[in-house]
């Protein structure tokens, strides 16, 4: 009868050990996950400043270029 209790208490034990153990296995893969999704995020943020920012910088250059073509224009008809 004590061996009996004894194995059944061990039995919890471990049982209780690796249900710890997997759950702190499922929070590691959450936080990977989540991190993963966070790089990610990050990423396209910088894509996306990458873009806007080219367009933003041709769009400043396309109206420099045409002031200066106007600028050119009348200076050439005076």
């Amino acid at each position: 009868m004590a061996q009996r209790k004894k194995e059944e208490e061990e039995r919890r034990v471990r049982e209780v050990e690796e249900k710890k153990q997997r759950e702190i296995e499922e929070k590691r893969q959450r936080l990977e996950e989540a991190e993963k999704k966070r790089q990610a995020m990050l990423q396209a943020m910088k894509d996306k400043d990458k873009k806007g920012s080219n367009f933003t910088i041709a769009k400043k250059e396309q109206g420099v270029l045409k002031e200066l073509k106007e600028e050119t224009e009348t200076a050439a008809q005076t």
